[in-house]
């Protein structure tokens, strides 16, 4: 293997009729069978075993997987991070927003039916900001859950011999 190429990539040696079937194999998911591959790709089982026990199949399309799984756990802790900061700022908006209704006014004429608009704005941003704030600060514990999560599920297939 060329060291510029991935595991999953084109192997040396391997013609472009069996990198084709292993990427099919691969693209079957965590449920894949070579016979899935075989019956996809209108090839014999026979032929589909060779390239895959020749090619090592199941360890390149294991290493795809984690790879991806991998990808997808960062974008979605990013996602989810960005989640966090908007819904922050969105509590601190309407606090500010309802602290700006309270300014410069003269509490003598105010109407009474704007007074609980505006406390609950601040109320409402007071909670949302604590809230976020909370489920932020225990995000890197979450994180790990989902990568322990993620491993033990790698660790049953592996043991499983998929």
């Amino acid at each position: 293997m060329n060291a510029k190429n991935k595991l999953w990539d084109k192997q040396d040696g391997e013609s472009s009729q069996a990198y084709e079937a292993f990427t099919t194999y691969r693209d079957l998911g965590v449920g894949r069978t070579f016979i899935a591959a075989a019956e996809k790709l209108n090839k014999s089982g026979a032929l589909i075993r060779r390239w895959a026990h020749k090619y090592d199949w199941k360890n390149r399309a294991d290493e795809w997987d984690k790879t991806i799984t991998s990808k997808a756990v960062e974008k979605a802790a990013e996602d989810y991070a960005k989640m966090l900061d908007f819904q922050i700022n969105l509590g601190k908006m309407m606090q500010a927003k309802g602290a700006k209704g309270l300014q410069g006014m003269d509490f003598e004429d105010l109407p009474i039916k704007y007074l609980p608009s505006i406390i609950d704005l601040i109320s409402t941003g007071i909670k949302t900001e604590r809230a976020t704030r909370d489920i932020k600060s225990t995000q890197q514990g979450s994180n790990e859950l989902v990568i322990s999560v993620i491993s033990k599920k790698f660790e049953g297939e592996e043991a499983r011999g998929e």
